[in-house]
């Protein structure tokens, strides 16, 4: 319990209070800026970016936080995937698309899931954003949704991008077994970033599946299965 406290006070405290406070300061020079105040236009865009990123931070930091703590945790429900896959896609290109990155979308619109709906959608946001961190100018991320062909009623996102893949031919990032999810990797690894282990970090406690492989053209592909709703139909039929 003093550890948990600790932490609570950490996210709550250590992290929050700082970051609030340079997100107001930054918040006061950009409207100066952008009065005439500071007639330097390339200075409000700098102190914005500075602001989004700081605010993006925090909120990936926190949400790790919570989820191993597993305090506070959004309650399940069943809802239609697609409109939550639009919204992270928004959420993506409002707060993060700074490479103008084409995200092609190939989704089953008759899937519904049974999910901490905040949960997946940091989760989607976060595999974005690290597609956005691998790929070139202008380059693209492929986003799809389907029955998942491996885990019966469950239903699979999958997100593709890139030439340069992780390292290995194929993991296994979070382990489905019996008594708990387990992560597949080392957290302390220093090439994970903070997305890849807010994403690690959600499926765990939520206990979803996820994995990555190589495809043979040099793409990588993240695989993330989620339990299918009660109302979707046809789920998991051509399951084994």
């Amino acid at each position: 319990m003093e550890t948990q406290a600790y932490l609570n006070r950490l996210l709550n405290h250590d992290l929050n209070a700082p970051m609030g406070s340079l997100n107001n300061l930054l918040n006061e020079i950009a409207a100066q800026v952008g009065s005439g105040e500071l007639p330097d236009y390339t200075t409000l865009q700098v102190m914005q970016d500075v602001s989004r990123r700081s605010i993006r931070l925090l909120a990936v930091i926190s949400d790790i936080g919570k989820y191993q703590l597993h305090r506070a945790l959004p309650s399940q429900e069943e809802i239609l995937l697609t409109p939550l896959i639009w919204s992270s896609v928004a959420q993506f290109h409002e707060k993060g698309n700074e490479k103008d990155i084409e995200i092609v979308q190939d989704c089953d619109d008759s899937l519904t899931v049974f999910c901490d709906s905040y949960g997946l959608e940091r989760v989607i946001q976060s595999l974005l954003q690290q597609g956005s961190a691998a790929a070139g100018e202008g380059g693209g991320i492929d986003l799809s949704s389907r029955p998942c062909p491996v885990i019966q009623g469950w239903v699979r996102i999958e997100v593709s991008y890139g030439d340069e893949p992780w390292p290995g031919e194929m993991r296994e990032l979070v382990r489905r077994t019996p008594e708990k999810q387990a992560i597949g990797v080392d957290m302390n690894d220093r090439r994970l970033s903070l997305d890849m282990k807010l994403i690690l970090t959600i499926c765990a406690a939520l206990g979803w599946g996820f994995s990555q492989e190589n495809s043979e053209d040099g793409r990588v592909i993240f695989h993330l299965d989620v339990p299918g709703g009660a109302g979707r139909s046809a789920a998991g039929e051509d399951a084994e």
